[in-house]
């Protein structure tokens, strides 16, 4: 029997949770690194990466092992996509591009069984219906599996409040990079236009009592400031420039310890 997801636990009342992106790097350790380093949970991207569904199917099992769970960011918004990466374990879905109320919809539609959705048995409700009444393992999955909202574009923006009323849905997440885009303003994540689409989207948020979160938090101090705007989670970066900027910062440590060394001993 395949254990029920844990989604639901990267949404805590009273403290955010800590996870980190997985783009690259494909390890039977690196959940394990991850749970040993104290993150709550990874963040598996499909949308960006060359990851394949084996790909995810191979790190869900490792974050299993681990005990960390994970999310999945699907290629796309669609029956087919968001139902095969819930089926291969993951415990909840980042869903790209959710620009109305009809998108956020179907991607909750897609993720839950009924009645608050349509999703497709793979067999787990059937393996226990001739042995016990499987509505209260239904009730139990769709209540852990969560749906993230990914809102990146313009529309989305104009939307936000439909969105944020739309059952099902338990989280929003802004995109900075695409939101910028959408504005024709690339890569000015500090400009008007992205702290005006991002205060409109967080002022929603607040009103309909809906956890959000920003893009990722690359140092502490921004997962800091992410965290007293009220944001439920934040993502330190993924792990290829996580292991970057560690290692990174050994080599700079070294290499001023021996400078050190060195006019130590030329006085």
């Amino acid at each position: 029997m395949r254990r029920t997801p844990r989604g639901r636990s990267i949404i805590r009342e009273g403290s955010a949770t800590i996870g980190v992106g997985v783009s690259d790097l494909f390890s039977p350790s690196l959940f394990s690194a991850f749970a040993a380093g104290g993150v709550d949970y990874g963040l598996v991207d499909m949308e960006h990466t060359s990851f394949s569904y084996r790909d995810v199917a191979a790190l869900v099992t490792s974050a299993r092992a681990a005990e960390l769970p994970v999310i999945v960011r699907p290629p796309e918004l669609s029956r087919s996509a968001v139902g095969r990466v819930l089926d291969l374990g993951a415990d909840g879905i980042l869903v790209p591009r959710i620009e109305s109320s009809e998108d956020a919809a179907a991607a909750v539609r897609f993720a839950k069984y009924r009645p608050l959705g349509e999703r497709g048995d793979d067999g787990r409700i059937a393996a226990i219906s001739e042995f016990e009444d499987p509505r209260p393992l239904i009730d139990v999955v769709n209540r852990n599996t969560v749906v993230i909202a990914l809102v990146e574009t313009r529309d989305g923006v104009d939307n936000i409040d439909n969105i944020n009323s739309t059952p099902g849905i338990d989280g929003v997440w802004i995109g900075p990079a695409d939101l910028v885009l959408s504005f024709d303003a690339p890569g000015d994540i500090g400009g008007p236009a992205y702290r005006t689409a991002e205060n409109r989207i967080l002022d929603s948020c607040r009103a309909h009592g809906m956890p959000f979160a920003i893009g990722a938090a690359s140092t502490p101090d921004a997962a800091i400031e992410q965290i007293q705007l009220g944001c439920f989670t934040v993502v330190a970066d993924d792990e290829v420039i996580l292991l970057v900027r560690a290692l990174s910062d050994y080599v700079r440590a070294v290499h001023e310890g021996l400078g050190r060394q060195a006019r130590a001993g030329a006085r």
